[in-house]
């Protein structure tokens, strides 16, 4: 790592990083924070990184509702706006978006990403969208059931209007699954494209392992859900396509080490085959999770993950 700090937050806990670079050569960092996760107190947070390297004070960005804020992603889109998507809500999540036109510096008022969405979970629900070759913008999504399934789909933005994919196929081996509250499935996926039209997706699941899917037609349709070698511990995982095409996975590794190591993986062949894990950082107890990444120049990229709950971790890499 090239740049390894630390954001300092105004609550007792923090979860679910996301960051973006900005025009400046800065960055914007959002999280969730409050009590603990699921806390009617928990709302978004954010954090500015000036082009010198200088931390500015925490920010209490947003708080729609006396319910839990969940999961906040940044995105740019092709116009200049960054956009910032949250979950709120207890049971069904509902998706809310603020727009900022000068940099993160101020933001409109937080509005349902989709008026009157009653199945709740719309848009990005943990990783960045992605510019498509086509000009469309393209979101990983998921749901969560309560006591049933998890599944995967995107959203897919194009003349002026989000278009929900179904939801992908997952065959599950009918056993129980790792979590308590939900049957067999995958959540929260992370995108690329390569070539111009082939997109792929990469998914946490509750069976142990990274699952992939794959569309040829920019994300409209795709194949059913198929286990990888990869594997995971029911935790979020990120990646990002470098300027050479080089992909760098963070996550982190099997049940029984939880959440205590994470690590990065490379794929010099589009996701074919993955280089062995090596360590950013490993505890004896707690969490390192959640992790966030964005490719930069130079085949540069920054990322961020949830330190033990009580502060934002903030790094630049070099591969």
């Amino acid at each position: 790592m090239l740049i390894r700090e630390f954001i300092e937050i105004p609550t007792t806990a923090c979860h679910a990083t996301t960051l973006l670079q900005l025009r400046d050569g800065g960055f914007l960092v959002c999280w969730f924070g409050g009590t603990r996760e699921s806390a009617s107190d928990v709302a978004i947070y954010a954090a500015r990184r000036s082009a010198d390297g200088v931390w500015q004070p925490v920010v209490h960005l947003a708080k729609v509702n006396d319910t839990a804020h969940w999961n906040p992603v940044l995105f740019r889109f092709p116009d200049g706006a960054i956009h910032l998507y949250f979950k709120v809500g207890d049971d069904i999540w509902q998706t809310y978006e603020m727009t900022s036109a000068d940099e993160g510096v101020t933001w409109s008022a937080p509005v349902e990403m989709i008026p009157g969405d009653v199945s709740g979970g719309r848009g990005p629900v943990k990783n960045k969208p992605i510019l498509l070759s086509d000009g469309c913008v393209l979101a990983p999504g998921s749901v969560e059931i309560e006591n049933g399934p998890w599944r995967a789909f995107v959203d897919r933005y194009e003349a002026g209007a989000w278009h929900r994919s179904e939801l992908l196929d997952f065959q599950g081996n009918g056993e129980k699954s790792n979590w308590p509250r939900c049957t067999q499935g995958v959540i929260q996926p992370t995108l690329w494209e390569a070539p111009a039209g082939h997109v792929q997706m990469l998914m946490r699941s509750n069976v142990g392992c990274v699952y992939h899917a794959e569309s040829m037609d920019c994300g409209r349709t795709w194949t059913p859900c198929v286990p990888t070698e990869l594997p995971n511990n029911n935790s979020g995982l990120d990646l990002a396509q470098l300027t050479d095409g080089t992909l760098v996975l963070l996550s982190n590794l099997t049940f029984d080490l939880g959440r205590k190591i994470l690590v990065k993986r490379i794929s010099k062949d589009n996701g074919t085959t993955w280089s062995e894990y090596s360590v950013i950082e490993e505890v004896p107890e707690g969490e390192l999770s959640y992790p966030s990444i964005i490719p930069l120049q130079d085949n540069q990229y920054a990322f961020t993950y949830t330190w033990q709950r009580q502060k934002v971790a903030f790094c630049i890499g070099k591969d």
